[in-house]
């Protein structure tokens, strides 16, 4: 126990060399007289590549902003985040649009983009009118482009893609790369989280199939 949490380095009495404190930043766990070395870590916050606000020093500016100790437990509120951009002094200064006429057109953009998302359709018998298929969205997106945008054209009316055997493969093709993507994004939760394992696990696999099938 003597170089437990020493700062002394040297040997043991089996001759096995001492790792002091100093030398080393690691966390000391005693097990049935063995030593397990686990290393520190901390997490830190990173901007996703798809992010198409702001320059660098905006960027940096704002993952610094949310270290901050009051947001150690909790998401920032957007109207915090609006704030702290709309200050002139603040070097987020800018991030998000200043100006009332054009953030009031992107605000209605916004709007009009969340109702036509939330436009579905269904197919219905002809002759009775009845409801015979679940609801799926009205409009479907064939590819992204970079950074995960979505251009306009890209979208299609999906009883369009219906009647089309080359529109439903794209839309297919788009199906599997999101869903890997999906798979991939929660394959990264294992890293933070040890109940994710065997559901990472299970993923694997099918991940493994659908690949194999593609």
């Amino acid at each position: 126990m003597e170089g437990i949490g020493s700062e002394r380095s040297g040997a043991d009495r089996n001759g096995r060399e001492r790792i002091g404190m100093h030398r080393l930043e690691w966390c000391f766990f005693l097990q049935e007289g063995a030593i397990t070395v686990k290393a520190k870590t901390k997490v830190r916050y990173e901007l996703s590549d798809n992010l198409r606000h702001g320059n660098k020093q905006q960027q940096d500016a704002l993952l610094k902003w949310l270290e901050q100790p009051k947001f150690r437990h909790r998401k920032p509120a957007p109207e915090e985040l609006v704030r702290e951009c709309k200050r002139k002094a603040s070097p987020l200064y800018g991030l998000i649009e200043t100006n009332q006429t054009r953030a009031a057109k992107m605000y209605q953009r916004q709007v009009a983009q969340d109702i036509l998302r939330h436009i579905n359709v269904v197919r219905i018998d002809v002759k009775t009118s009845e409801v015979i298929s679940q609801p799926v969205v009205a409009y479907v997106a064939l590819k992204r482009e970079r950074y995960g945008r979505i251009p306009e054209e890209n979208y299609v009316p999906t009883r369009r893609v219906a009647d089309n055997p080359s529109l439903r493969q794209s839309v297919l093709e788009r199906a599997h790369a999101d869903f890997l993507a999906w798979l991939r994004r929660y394959e990264r939760y294992d890293e933070f989280m040890q109940e994710f394992s065997p559901i990472v696990a299970a993923y694997a696999g099918l991940r493994k199939t659908i690949e194999g099938a593609a």
